[in-house]
């Protein structure tokens, strides 16, 4: 957790990087290095641990590229899976008229371009995330989970970032409860 004192000063930097850059911070005090996700998406709250909002969470696994995405569908009929250069993601969330509201995570290859890659989570059904090592790739997994535990959507960050995917887990833990942010 960060002394109040030193969130705010560590936000004051941040702030004053360019949105695309990713960062590592390191900390004397916490004895590690941070590894921080772009400007455009970083909160404070997302190295505070315990529970974050879905896209603090997406935001810090970012710089994890390439990330890929595995959905199953319902009963395992059929599987989604893509692999993506997470480290450029761009968020955007939305409020759609059935009243959902959904976070979008998407790959564009320029601001004019339609994205090569995106998906699309609704806020409220994601309640929690679990952060482990796959017993079948010995890699990262986080599985993002409904409030019955069901699974929405499976991420696999690189194996090249397991230490500092360790790391997010340690400060985390192996559950993250997924909060709702704020309107």
């Amino acid at each position: 957790v960060l002394h109040p004192a030193m969130a705010t000063q560590l936000t004051r930097i941040i702030l004053s990087l360019p949105v695309a850059a990713g960062f590592i911070v390191h900390s004397p005090l916490m004895q590690r290095k941070l590894l921080l996700a772009p400007r455009a998406c970083y909160t404070v709250a997302a190295v505070r641990g315990e529970s974050c909002t879905l896209e603090e969470l997406l935001c810090a696994l970012a710089p994890l590229s390439p990330m890929r995405a595995i959905v199953v569908m319902p009963g395992g009929a059929s599987i989604l899976e893509a692999e993506t250069d997470s480290a450029h993601w761009s968020f955007k969330t939305t409020e759609m008229p059935s009243g959902k509201t959904l976070l979008t995570a998407a790959l564009r290859p320029s601001a004019e371009e339609p994205p090569t890659f995106e998906f699309h989570v609704d806020v409220a059904k994601a309640a929690t995330a679990t952060l482990a090592t796959s017993a079948k790739t010995g890699g990262p997994i986080v599985r993002l989970l409904d409030g019955e535990g069901g699974a929405l959507l499976t991420l696999l960050p690189s194996k090249a970032h397991s230490a500092a995917f360790e790391s997010l887990a340690e400060d985390w833990g192996s559950e993250v409860a997924l909060v709702v942010p704020s309107a």
